[in-house]
């Protein structure tokens, strides 16, 4: 189930960056006070400075696919390392999609507070998944993990779940790709953020999450100083707190009520998309190069399911 969700959270951002609305780029959201003390962009005390991560560079206009390595709780439960990708022709334009609020670090959301970022508008357009033929992991040891190959009826897709001892923290990692009929083999080179460790809240199943008042945001982890991101979001409604890490962060009701109560969204006869709360540090790099390159996105910390009411 989590590979077909990580799976479908991919395919609808490589159909997003294909096809959104070229107007709903960064910034243009409404901005809410959050109600914290906060602080300055430190690590939360840790005495050991972090590593220095390689610049990722500007983000290039185009990338035949993305690959996705996720070490996440689920709730307050253990992590789990889960990796996806998929590959498309035409390529996605990262230049009129979510992605630039990815590579900017949401630098246009003010520190320690929130912003309801604008609703990206999907045409009707679609993507041709592309065979990129064996896909595999090469961890900092050395150690190669394949990544599942799934072909539903012609359309190709990679994922799966490896052992949580594989994920380390500001480690380089390779993705290796053979290459199929319509896309070039290709190598290269990623980091992860450091560790991060969510506290709180704690939840075994659905968060429940009362909208009228304010949510505590508690974890743990060395960071590199830059913030942390928690990020809500329902079918119509993404907001982003962008927060010093210090440790936690208190979200504020008033980012809370741009949401709407959980299940009453949908269409009648239709699935209701889980609404969800995530708390992460990220990173960004490019593997491989022109027309066969990818985006490797990187996320630690936690996801939950979230019941608003």
């Amino acid at each position: 189930m989590t590979m077909v969700r990580n799976l479908a959270w991919l395919a609808l951002f490589l159909v997003a960056a294909c096809s959104a609305n070229d107007s709903a780029t960064n910034g243009g959201g409404k901005t809410v006070n959050d109600g914290s003390t906060g602080g300055d962009e430190s690590d939360g005390g840790d005495e050991t400075p972090a590593p220095t991560l390689p610049d990722p560079g500007s983000p290039p206009s185009q990338v035949a696919g993305i690959f996705s390595f996720d070490h996440l709780q689920e709730g307050s439960g253990d992590p789990k390392l889960n990796v996806s990708a998929i590959f498309t022709s035409p390529p996605p334009s990262l230049q009129s999609s979510p992605f630039p609020d990815i590579f900017a670090g949401y630098a246009n959301v003010a520190l320690d507070e929130c912003a309801s970022l604008p609703v990206f508008n999907v045409s009707g357009g679609q993507a041709n998944p592309l065979d990129a033929g064996e896909l595999a992991l090469v961890a900092p040891d050395a150690s190669r993990h394949t990544v599942t190959r799934t072909d539903f009826f012609g359309m190709v897709v990679y994922g799966g779940e490896l052992p949580t001892e594989v994920f380390a923290p500001y480690a380089e990692y390779k993705v290796e790709a053979s290459g199929g009929p319509m896309l070039s083999g290709f190598t290269g080179s990623f980091w992860t953020p450091g560790s991060l460790t969510v506290t709180a809240p704690s939840s075994s199943g659905k968060l429940a999450v009362k909208r009228s008042e304010p949510l505590e945001v508690r974890w743990e982890g060395a960071g590199n100083g830059d913030p942390v991101i928690i990020r809500m979001s329902q079918k119509n409604t993404t907001v982003v707190c962008r927060v010093t890490d210090d440790g936690e962060f208190t979200i504020p009701a008033t980012a809370l009520a741009f949401f709407s109560v959980s299940g009453t969204g949908g269409e009648p006869g239709q699935d209701e998309e889980s609404d969800t709360l995530l708390v992460q540090r990220m990173t960004w790099y490019t593997v491989g190069e022109g027309s066969s390159s990818a985006l490797a996105l990187t996320s630690v910390g936690a996801k939950y399911e979230v019941d608003f009411q």
